[in-house]
């Protein structure tokens, strides 16, 4: 029997709910069903047995059950697993878009080792928060520089034969993508392609998540350590031309300035090496292309919005937590 065109591999744990959904998707994104399903339940939790059962005339979807409570350690097993040509890592509570096809479709007529598109963000109810655009270059490496970050599994379908010995790091509980799209990058170059259409849809639920107890000021400086890693392996290999400089400036600045007013402390000094690294470039903000902008060095400006930016967070926390707005949609 021929091997798949895609295996779409779920790691699951205590999310029945949203289970199937993921399932029913990802056996519509090729055409004629050419996909093998490999779900990954990990841990002692067995809810997963009841979403087993609907499933079980259907040959396509595989359960592989491991009693390793880690999504990492589920992503290893079912990459140890799949035969298919293409690999995607699809989380138990999201599910696939339209755009999954056409990804596959850009992948084999241009023989692409990565591919990507756009990440729908979606309400529990379906409801379009904000799509996540991918950055406006057509180098791999520069996209995840960038300030748009391309570093969520979500994004990407990977050619199987290229990371079959380039595993997941099962000691880390957060930023598990970021970590792994940073180390492909560090890797080597990758033939890579996008598309417009969106391919993923990211569900914000209230769920429980192991990431929502590490802040999002703890997101950005993981994000920050891990961006400045890749700078300098990359200069280290003679592989940061100057328009990956560029993006990695950009990249830099974008976290600082969505960090600043949370903890000026630790910025302060990243700001000062991302000048001393990159001198001459600022924010690609509004305010920072205003007369203003361009006479106060970052450091004063970030500074001075200072109050309006703390006023503004928790006006935007109190509608979060009376659940008028979602946190995304600011």
């Amino acid at each position: 029997m021929a091997s798949p065109l895609l295996s779409v591999i779920i790691p699951t744990h205590n999310r029945p709910q949203f289970l199937p959904r993921a399932i029913k998707s990802a056996l519509q994104a090729t055409p004629d069903e050419d996909v093998e399903v490999i779900v990954v339940p990990n841990g002692p939790d067995e809810s997963w047995k009841a979403v087993a059962e609907l499933f079980k005339h259907d040959q396509l979807v595989q359960w592989h059950p491991i009693a390793k409570a880690h999504a990492n350690a589920a992503r290893n097993e079912g990459k140890r697993l799949a035969v298919g040509k293409y690999l995607w890592f699809l989380d138990d509570d999201d599910y696939l878009l339209a755009g999954a096809t056409q990804l596959i479709e850009l992948a084999e007529k241009e023989s692409l080792e990565i591919a990507s598109a756009p990440v729908d963000l979606v309400a529990h109810d379906g409801r379009l928060i904000k799509r996540l655009n991918l950055a406006s270059t057509d180098d791999f490496v520069s996209a995840v520089l960038s300030s748009q970050r391309q570093t969520g599994f979500s994004f990407h379908i990977y050619l199987r034969p290229p990371i079959c010995d380039f595993w997941f790091d099962e000691g880390i509980n957060v930023g598990q993508d970021t970590h792994w799209v940073h180390h492909l990058c560090q890797l080597r170059d990758w033939r890579w392609g996008k598309i417009d259409a969106s391919g993923y849809a990211w569900r914000q639920h209230s769920s429980s998540q192991i990431s929502a107890a590490f802040g999002p000021s703890e997101h950005l400086k993981l994000q920050e350590r891990l961006l400045w890693e890749t700078i300098e392996h990359l200069t280290h290999n003679h592989r940061l031309a100057d328009d990956r400089a560029q993006f990695a400036a950009q990249g830099m600045w974008s976290l600082i300035h969505a960090g600043f007013f949370m903890s000026p402390g630790y910025w302060y000094p990243v700001i000062k090496k991302v000048q001393g690294r990159f001198p001459g470039t600022y924010p690609d903000i509004a305010i920072y292309n205003k007369p203003l902008g361009r006479c106060l060095p970052p450091l004063a400006m970030e500074s001075l919005m200072l109050p309006k930016r703390w006023m503004n967070h928790l006006k935007r926390q109190r509608l979060v937590n009376r659940g008028i707005k979602n946190a995304w949609e600011f």
